[in-house]
């Protein structure tokens, strides 16, 4: 039963903003031990109301056998302690008129006496020990002999009584008198033996509560209800040091023929939040005569609430979550007639969807073990401090240590049983949703499960931590652990048996793979396992700048950084900074391969930085030296011719005698410089690498060739399968029309820029940068920094000529530095002005003619030279 007490609140409170209004705090008081038998008073003293405004204080029993209260209604309620060992628990709610408070709870341990300090029967006081006769009682105030209490119950007169005897209550006689009247209490025959002051304390035990006018004085006094009935009051006396044993009187009341109409009174209208408990308060309600009243409450409109205790003067219900406003009636009967209807508003706010109580994981324990519920996962959106409000609402009852702390206990109860309990949160403006928690209750030992943690990804040489802690025993038996690798090379553990153990993972990176079971003591887990995914430690990438080189005066060089690498095959990014020489212009510092004009001699330094999205790489530099690259005096090759002709006598060998003046072999360099040793005859060739630095002539690998007599640089073509592309963008076996879009060299006619489609490396339709003509390739091969060299051009008719040695079988080229030669290769030289034709050379035989430009042929660049 929920009982309660009310005090009249002000005007002030009354026109108080319910939005301004705070929740009053209950407090039930520490929890205490009473011995059996005894008077115990709950302390709900320390509740307030923030607002200041007067409360009402409602005490209801949730745990124990049931023991009554002296007032439901007090702060201080007091009861008799029952004679056996038990544990009784009250909750306190208080009520502002507006707001109730959460539920708070009180537990009361009951201790039997010890009868080593039990005081025994009282005992008349001997004459040969009483005090100073002085301060006896006037005899002549002695109580009249006829009203002695049944000699047969008074004290052993023939006991000396003992200085340290308790004191002896007397209730006084009982009593038969009418009801509505006022009845006076009467304990002036208690008396202490020593004569000592003495304390009163009275305490209603049957009957239907009525409130004494003061339960601490010898003589309180009540008035009776207008009904037949007995009532029931105990009295305990004590001094200083003792307590008396109680005694008892019965009133005896019997009902008077009189009845008027009982009026309802369904207390004041409520503001609540969703989810708060309710209570209805109709114990205003009242009878002329006194007569014991009955309630009927019913619910009037509103979202449907379930009242409990509905017949009681306080019954009470849990909110609705959605809110609304919800009015119910009340009517008393006082078993003749029934009162008018008296209604109630309760107004509720809806629960926050913001807010979030979080009752906990479903758990499964045994008998009599201890149970804590947690809350800890509630949450509010700002971090908010919360206040907690549990309730049991499934199975069998229990006792909660308390209901408004984030982790109650309880102790589970010897039965195989299905517990139930909700929780709900406030951040002291709204409540929250509630949410449910079960505890299944079983003497079935289940098996525990383990969970190894979730997959890793970590890096190498750092500290890894496996984590088992998300294994757990349904009963919440402790649980041992064991681990063991079962994938990835081998790994030592800091334990095997924690769980939590350690590793560090292999700098060189890895997959590994762990299981985990862990055992209750009396059952073992099914294996869990987890992966670990080891990075390898990042290693700084390399920068590569290229070798120091000699370029000639007004080239375009390009820096070479294609060549540096992260060991880690991670995605690499370029700087490069000029530190010495005069200053240029790179085409950018942050490419691979940027190009600068040498448009001043000297001595040029760049360092060169790379980084892998983590580290930088050490500087690495390179040096460019810019300066004239001379030429012989003969600004075009000879013929490649070593003999004359002798007519009529035919060809002279040894190109000697004076009919053979004036030709290609008294004139040329075959006849002055004919050596073998850098190009046969009077050729003289150097070969290049990618970084554009010579090399030795005898190298098998290169990729330019610089004629010494003329000074012009040529590409060297790569492979010749007869399968196109598969070199890559030098590729000996690719094809190109001839097209050119500066109609200052074009001859009036750009030609085709796509007439063949894909015939070279990486064509791509819809990319015109890839396109298979000469002017796409051209600047492909500049972006690519070939040799280190972005001026790249296509040769004119007579520069490729200039390479022609007739005296050569076919092809009429030094293959030892020309190697993949092609048939015919395309010249710069338009045919004449407005015409579709182009000058090609064709190496098979040394002659030069021109085609269409739509024909697909062979390409070789060229750059630097001298007119």
């Amino acid at each position: 039963m929920i009982l309660s007490a009310c005090q009249s609140s002000s005007s002030d409170d009354d026109s108080k903003s319910e939005e301004d209004n705070l929740r009053p705090v209950a407090n039930a008081g520490n929890d205490i031990t009473v011995q059996s038998n005894r008077l115990g008073t709950l302390d709900g003293s320390k509740s307030y109301d923030p607002d200041g405004d007067r409360i009402i204080y409602q005490w209801r029993q949730i745990g124990g056998p049931t023991v009554a209260l002296s007032s439901e209604q007090d702060e201080t309620p007091s009861f008799i302690a029952p004679e056996s060992n038990d544990t009784l628990s009250y909750q306190l709610v208080i009520d502002d008129g507006k707001i109730i408070s959460i539920a708070d709870t009180v537990t009361i341990t009951i201790v039997s006496n010890d009868p080593s300090t039990d005081p025994g029967p009282s005992t008349t006081p001997d004459p040969t020990t009483d005090p100073d006769p002085s301060t006896d009682p006037d005899p002549s105030t002695d109580p009249d002999p006829s009203t002695d209490p049944d000699p047969s119950t008074d004290p052993d007169p023939s006991t000396d009584p003992d200085p340290d005897q308790t004191p002896i209550a007397h209730a006084g006689e009982d009593m038969a008198i009418e009801g509505a009247q006022t009845v006076e209490l009467d304990s002036h025959l208690s008396y202490d033996p020593l004569g000592e002051t003495l304390t009163y304390e009275w305490q209603q035990i049957s009957g239907q509560l009525v409130t004494l006018s003061s339960p601490s004085t010898a003589l309180p006094s009540f008035t009776t209800l207008n009904i037949s009935q007995t009532l029931t009051f105990s009295l305990i006396v004590s001094n200083d040091e003792y307590v008396s044993l109680a005694d008892t009187v019965d009133v005896v009341i019997t009902k008077t023929i009189e009845n008027d109409t009982p009026t309802a009174n369904a207390g004041s209208d409520q503001l609540v939040l969703g989810n708060d408990l309710v209570l209805l308060n109709g114990s205003q309600s009242h009878d002329p005569e006194g007569d014991p009243l009955t309630y009927t409450w019913q619910q009037i409109s509103g979202p449907t609430a379930a009242l409990e205790e509905e017949h009681s003067d306080t019954p009470s219900f849990f909110a609705p979550e959605s809110g609304g406003e919800i009015v119910f009636s009340l009517a008393v009967s006082d078993g003749t007639t029934t009162s008018d209807l008296d209604s109630i508003t309760i107004s509720i706010d809806p629960v926050s969807e913001l807010l979030i109580a979080d009752a906990g994981d479903n758990q499964n324990v045994h008998h009599n073990a201890p149970v804590t519920l947690d809350g800890s996962r509630s949450h509010s959106p700002d971090s908010t401090p919360l206040t907690y409000s549990w309730r049991q609402t499934g199975g069998s009852s229990v006792i909660l240590d308390s209901t408004s702390t984030v982790a109650p206990i309880f102790t589970s109860p010897n039965d195989n049983v299905a517990l139930v309990f909700t929780l709900v949160v406030s951040d002291g403006v709204s409540n929250s949703s509630s949410d449910s928690v079960i505890i299944s209750v079983s003497d079935q030992n289940l098996a525990p499960t383990a969970d190894a943690g979730a997959s890793q990804t970590v890096d190498g040489d750092t500290i890894v931590t496996l984590n088992g802690s998300g294994s757990y025993d349904p009963e919440n038996d402790e649980l041992s652990y064991q681990w063991e690798q079962i994938d990835g090379p081998e790994i030592t553990l800091s334990s095997s048996v924690e769980q939590m153990p350690t590793f560090t993972g292999p700098a060189e990176g890895a997959e590994v793979r762990f299981s985990l079971v862990v055992d209750d003591g009396s059952l073992s887990s099914v294996a869990n396992a987890t992966s670990i995914t080891i990075l390898p430690v990042n290693l700084p990438p390399i920068a590569n700048a290229g070798v120091n080189r000699y370029v000639g005066s007004q080239s375009i060089v390009a820096l070479k950084g294609k060549n540096s690498y992260d060991p880690d095959n991670d995605p690499i990014t370029y700087l490069w900074n000029q530190t010495e020489g005069p200053s240029i212009t790179l085409s950018s510092t942050t490419a691979i391969n940027p190009t600068f004009t040498a448009h001043t001699d000297g001595r040029l330094v760049f360092v060169l930085t790379v980084n892998d999205g983590e580290l930088d790489s050490e500087p690495d530099e390179i040096v460019v030296n810019v300066g004239p690259i001379p030429a012989t005096n003969i600004k075009v090759n000879g013929t490649g011719i070593t003999w004359g002709a002798s007519y009529p006598s035919g060809n002279n060998p040894t190109c000697t005698g004076e009919v053979i003046e004036q030709q290609d072999c008294s004139l040329g360099r075959e006849l002055t410089h004919n050596d073998n040793s850098d190009g046969r005859a009077g050729f003289s060739f150097t070969k290049f690498d990618d970084d554009g630095v010579d090399t030795d002539n005898g190298a098998t690998e290169w990729s330019c060739v610089q004629d010494a007599i003329t000074g012009l640089m040529w590409q060297i073509k790569t492979g010749g399968n007869d399968t196109i592309g598969d070199e890559g963008l030098n590729d000996a076996d690719d094809n190109y029309s001839w097209y050119n879009s500066d109609p200052s060299s074009n001859g009036g006619d750009v030609g085709f820029a796509d007439s063949q489609g894909d015939i070279c490396h990486g064509y791509d339709s819809e990319d015109s940068s890839t396109f298979c003509n000469t002017q796409a390739f051209l600047a492909r091969m500049n972006a690519e920094g070939w040799c280190g060299y972005a001026d790249w051009r296509i040769p004119s008719r007579k520069e490729l000529l200039s390479i022609i040695d007739y005296g050569s079988e076919k092809p009429m080229v030094d293959t030892d530095y020309f190697p993949t030669t092609g048939e015919f290769i395309w010249s710069a030289t338009p045919l004449a002005l407005e015409t579709t034709s182009a000058w090609g050379v064709y190496f098979e035989y040394g002659n030069s003619f021109s085609i269409d430009r739509q024909n697909a042929r062979q390409v070789r660049l060229v750059r630097g030279g001298y007119e």
